[in-house]
């Protein structure tokens, strides 16, 4: 705010020396206390905006503004030399931009390793694989601004066809028309580098990821945001305000920016833990956070969901009943982070406490869909996602997928059926629902975990403290790093737990930071290792403050408005006094989940039929022996018409017959996990198997010792 509000005068007073600035205040918390404090508007310095030279993503798209800028492009005003009316590529124009952009490329890279030769990843083949695919980036970016064009004009020719127009028809003609023109002829919307930029492809205002946007009705310029943000607040469903109306998001708008993701995968799998809710890969048996079974074992988890990858969502105006916001205030979206502890990291001691720094860890934001409030945080093992059609990107709201006739005659739908069938008349594609699509975007950032022991056992009241702690060490890290607030990202992850008398609580797993900026800030690792000055400059943040709990001037702010009810200030000082004199220590390496590491291995491995590296290497032995028949791969055991289990190997024609497994010592060596295990093996020999179970080491390093107790057990 700070920012904004001290540059905008500056702005208006480049000419006459004079500036104006007014300022609206909405009837909200925030806008009111600042309206009685406006001096606090402009109060602070400024700090100057720090770059983070290790960010490689940053320095991408600063490479491919040096290609165009060697490449010296006479860049027209307009699209009109690079796609028709019907939004085919003009390919000899196109050529003309591809060839000059390769022929610059070399050039390029050789300046990039000059000015970032002392930056760890700035190589030769870095800076060439930039180049190399930058022309190919370029014909995507204008090919989807062609599929959108082509839609427009079609929709445009199709109402042309017919003899009489309805007022509606006529409006969206025009509409429609206006929109194919701007998108290929407007000076500000069609100017090619704007269009790249979009794309990600090229430095803007700031280095946002993946784009999001929400477009309203016709108009060719959409609402731009974050792809987090946009899965978030412009999800199928959501009513927004905006440009002087109320619309309603109806669904994904295909080709426009934020469309689909820059890394490609437009859909993706996961499976959810029963015991946390953790997203997780569906060939991963366990949890990666919780080490909690899932699948065949446990009966939980079974479902597999899909998460669409999309950011760019289509808004119509609309009038909401007042029915209907209601039933809003009841609900609300289920979005949360899944990170998968991928990669390698370092562990610091501070004091009885501990911190985990791991730099680009794959983390996956999801929105489940609209839950009951209520019920939320018990149903964190659910995903209800969003009905959608994958060809055209329409949402259908739950009544409008029943048959039967309503019974609210101010809803608007005569038959749950007349928008379905009207879809299947001008799309092919089928309807995802039960479960629908979830909005998903799968992303690496730099994230630092705060280990507090025994922190679950305080239930409900841990998570008010986690809470109040995250958000007090942002406004710590804000005055001692000169940072944004917005930077950082901070998520308090829990679960739900019954205490001996059966009542629920929530329990503490994550206590978590995010570092929001693409390719990383390295924010974190600063705050890491220097957490006690922190503390204290939160503390001094803090200090003569008298409010009850929180408020804007402490805890609060408007992103974090969800948790406000949470936020306490007092709780958390006497622990950021305690940790101000004590010392970060770097204790070791933490390594990844080994299940999330995935190698050429694990692909042979999946070729032969089994789940592991571990198990292929047992799987060579017996054959190199010779003496053993080829065992079954991932035998199922059903027990009572449900599985029981799944072995890595079996061989059912031996009395008793013979099952094997291989298990890993990141899974299997936990407590929890050797009981569940002996407990199935107890069963196992109660229907008749005999068991034999091999550690991953001991199949990779004495796989013949392993495969003579094969022998000993098949020959008995």
């Amino acid at each position: 705010m700070r920012k904004c509000a001290s540059t905008c005068p500056g702005r208006t007073g480049r000419v006459s020396r004079m500036g104006i600035t007014a300022g609206f205040s909405r009837n909200t918390p925030h806008d009111g206390y600042f309206f009685d404090h406006p001096e606090e508007i402009i109060a602070g310095a400024i700090p100057p905006p720090k770059f983070n030279l290790k960010n490689l993503e940053a320095i991408s798209r600063h490479i491919r503004s040096l290609v165009l800028e060697l490449a010296e492009l006479d860049f027209p005003t307009s699209l009109e030399r690079y796609l028709t009316e019907k939004g085919n590529l003009v390919e000899s124009q196109i050529a003309e931009v591809v060839n000059k952009v390769k022929a610059a490329g070399p050039s390029a890279s050789t300046t990039a390793q000059k000015l970032w030769n002392d930056i760890d990843g700035i190589t030769e083949t870095f800076a060439k694989g930039v180049v190399d695919r930058f022309p190919d980036l370029i014909r995507a970016a204008l090919a989807e601004r062609g599929k959108l064009l082509a839609h427009a004009a079609e929709e445009v020719r199709k109402l042309g066809e017919k003899i009489k127009l309805s007022p509606k028809e006529e409006q969206a003609q025009q509409g429609f028309r206006q929109l194919a023109i701007r998108l290929r002829e407007d000076n500000k919307y069609a100017y090619l580098p704007r269009v790249l930029a979009e794309a990600g492809l090229l430095p803007g205002y700031s280095f946002p990821g993946d784009p999001g946007s929400v477009s309203l009705g016709y108009d060719p310029e959409p609402i731009f945001g974050g792809r987090l943000q946009a899965q978030r607040e412009f999800a199928p469903g959501q009513i927004i305000y905006s440009r002087g109306a109320r619309w309603s998001v109806t669904g994904i708008a295909l080709h426009r920016p934020g469309s689909s993701s820059s890394g490609g995968h437009h859909t993706f799998d996961f499976t959810l833990c029963g015991s946390c809710g953790l997203a997780n890969s569906p060939t991963l048996d366990f949890c990666a956070r919780c080490s909690h079974p899932i699948g065949d074992n446990s009966g939980n988890g079974l479902a597999t969901f899909t998460a669409w990858d999309a950011g760019a969502f289509q808004a119509w105006e609309a009038e909401v009943a007042a029915e209907s916001e209601e039933e809003r205030a009841s609900q609300s979206y289920d979005v949360r982070p899944h990170p998968q502890r991928d990669v390698s990291g370092k562990r610091f001691q501070l004091g009885l406490w501990q911190l985990e720094l791991r730099e680009q860890e794959n983390i996956w934001f999801i929105n489940h869909g609209l839950k009951d409030v209520r019920k939320m945080d018990e149903e964190r093992g659910q995903s209800p996602g969003f009905p959608l059609c994958l060809i055209c990107g329409e949402y259908f709201k739950p009544h409008e997928l029943i048959s039967k006739k309503s019974k609210k005659k101010d809803e608007g739908e005569k038959d749950g059926r007349s928008r379905t069938d009207s879809h299947a008349k001008r799309c092919a594609g089928q309807i995802k629902k039960e479960p629908g699509f979830a909005l998903g975007h799968q992303l690496r950032a730099d994230t630092l975990r705060l280990i507090v022991p025994s922190i679950a056992a305080r239930g409900d009241e841990g998570v008010r403290w986690a809470w109040s702690m995250v958000y007090a060490v942002i406004q710590g890290a804000v005055r001692l790093f000169e940072i944004d607030p917005e930077d950082i990202e901070a998520y308090v992850l829990t679960k739900v737990s019954e205490d001996e008398d059966n009542k629920k609580h929530q329990e503490v797993l994550d206590i978590l930071w995010i570092d929001r900026i693409v390719g990383g800030s390295g924010v974190l690792n600063r705050l890491a290792q220097h957490f006690p000055k922190v503390a204290q400059a939160a503390l001094n943040h803090l200090a003569g403050h008298e409010c009850p709990n929180s408020c804007y001037r402490c805890l609060r702010s408007y992103r974090n408005q969800w948790w406000h009810k949470l936020l306490d200030w007092r709780m958390i000082v006497p622990h950021l006094r305690g940790v101000t004199g004590e010392t970060v220590e770097l204790l070791d390496t933490i390594q990844p989940v080994a299940a999330a590491v995935e190698g050429p291995e694990w692909e042979e491995a999946r070729r032969e039929g089994c789940e592991s590296p571990q198990e292929l290497r047992l799987l060579k032995a017996i054959r190199q022996d010779g003496t053993l028949p080829e065992p079954e791969k991932q035998h199922v055991v059903w027990d009572a018409n449900r599985v029981l289990t799944r072995a890595d190997f079996a061989y059912l024609n031996c009395e008793p017959k013979l099952l094997i497994y291989v298990d890993g010592l990141v899974w299997h060596s936990d407590v929890r996990q050797r009981v569940h295990d002996n407990r199935i093996s107890n069963r196992l020999q109660v229907l008749g198997y005999r068991v034999h179970r091999f550690l991953g080491t001991e199949t990779h390093n004495s796989p013949t010792q392993c495969v003579e107790q094969i022998q000993s057990a098949y020959s008995c």
